[in-house]
């Protein structure tokens, strides 16, 4: 199966974050959180683009990488298995997590769990050989597991849901202005009372920016965000429960960036 995304408005939070920020381990209310700020690519080493110019493996670029959590109520706990983590050499996009609400007689309302973040790359740059208009194409293959509970309580509420989705910019570093963007939706899943589960091997999935003029002798670069958001919330009164997990790497395949495409 194949996806396709064409151009997008949507300004995600991993593209209003700069550089990585990760939680390991059970996140608390209070949990601290370690960031590392990349604000500029690598720019060494940047290739003339052709015609159609095509990149793939090993990718020149830093990794963006961040993953955050929200918290509210007794009940309501976080967990990343797999750090998120985007690997140059093989394109590789890793990240295994789940969110987790249980309602706690302590707490008046509801309890919420959010855990969210993203796995990719600033970088993969290149200096615009003439001037042309092109678009900029990201080809994903996706494999992963995810699975969705949600039990209320008689008379009470639970929800549990999971959304996975791609921003991308394309930004001229002569000014540091943006050119081109796109937002592409993956994944969108819901449930309110009941189970389910979403598991895709080899899913092809296209993220296409608009077209856009590209000056000879300026460079470009390509920030690529795959996003994630995992949500659960339960009645704090009662006896309910709300859960969900997302793994990038089951065992049927990994999740991975294969080319990035300037044409």
């Amino acid at each position: 199966m194949e996806g396709v995304a064409e151009v997008g408005e949507r300004t995600s939070r991993g593209t209003r974050r700069a550089g990585n920020r990760w939680i390991t381990g059970s996140v608390a209310a209070s949990a601290a959180l370690v960031v590392v700020l990349f604000l500029t690519p690598n720019v060494l080493g940047s290739t003339m683009t052709t015609a159609t110019t095509v990149f793939k493996t090993p990718f020149n670029a830093v990794a963006y990488d961040y993953a955050d959590a929200s918290l509210e109520g007794c009940g309501a706990t976080a967990v990343i298995h797999t750090t998120p983590n985007f690997v140059n050499k093989t394109g590789d996009t890793e990240f295994y997590g789940s969110a987790n609400s249980t309602a706690c007689a302590d707490y008046y309302g509801a309890d919420e769990s959010e855990l969210y973040g993203g796995i990719g790359l600033n970088g993969s740059d290149w200096t615009q050989a003439t001037t042309a208009s092109a678009t900029v194409t990201l080809q994903y293959n996706f494999s992963w597991t995810s699975s969705l509970v949600a039990k209320p309580s008689t008379g009470r509420v639970a929800s549990a849901s999971i959304t996975i989705y791609i921003s991308t910019v394309v930004t001229c570093l002569c000014n540091g202005s943006t050119v081109s963007s796109a937002f592409g939706s993956v994944l969108s899943l819901y449930e309110g009372s009941g189970s389910k589960t979403s598991d895709k091997s080899g899913f092809l999935f296209k993220v296409v920016t608009n077209k856009v003029k590209l000056t000879a002798g300026d460079i470009y670069y390509v920030t690529s965000i795959v996003e994630f958001e995992l949500d659960t919330s339960v009645s704090a009164s009662g006896t309910g429960n709300a859960h969900t997990t997302l793994d990038f790497e089951p065992s049927s395949g990994k999740s991975r960036l294969v080319s990035i495409a300037v044409s």
